[in-house]
């Protein structure tokens, strides 16, 4: 029997995400590029996304805990505070989603708990602020699904 070349045992061994690197990507600290290759790799492999969930435990009690892997994405998308004295639409970003919410850059402040639709490409979101940080000149917006749908269905 042939000896299998270095080319062939690196295909036969499972590629996994180094424990640095799930740390790095859990506390923000990778490129968008390398974040995104972990991001497509965790949707593939279940052993890489229970370690991820692992590694989000571990990290301590200053990293943000997440029950969703988030993916994420540069998407333009609108927001609307569910509020009589702000109805103003407002042209925003959207970060990086997950299964309960989702990560917005806005050009204003938001208070935690305010209600807001956001409407992106043929969806519509209703959710809960659960925090405002100062990005630069920008705010990132962490959002809580209430509801969600297609704004086509009525």
């Amino acid at each position: 029997m042939p000896e299998a070349s270095s080319a062939d045992s690196y295909l036969q061994t499972p590629m996994h995400v180094r424990e640095e690197n799930l740390a790095r990507y859990v506390l923000g600290r990778l490129s968008p590029s390398r974040s995104s290759t972990i991001e497509s790799h965790i949707l593939k492999c279940a052993t890489c996304e229970a370690r991820l969930r692992k590694a989000v435990e571990s990290i301590g009690p200053a990293a943000e805990r997440r029950r969703d892997v988030r993916i994420r994405v540069d998407a333009p998308a609108s927001r609307q505070a569910l509020d009589p004295a702000s109805p103003t639409l407002l042209e925003i970003r959207v970060l990086d989603v997950s299964k309960g919410g989702l990560k917005l850059s806005v050009p204003e402040p938001m208070e935690p708990g305010a209600a807001i639709q956001i409407n992106l490409k043929n969806t519509v979101a209703l959710g809960e602020v659960r925090y405002c940080r100062r990005v630069r000149d920008r705010f990132q917006v962490g959002v809580q699904f209430k509801t969600v749908r297609n704004a086509d269905v009525q």
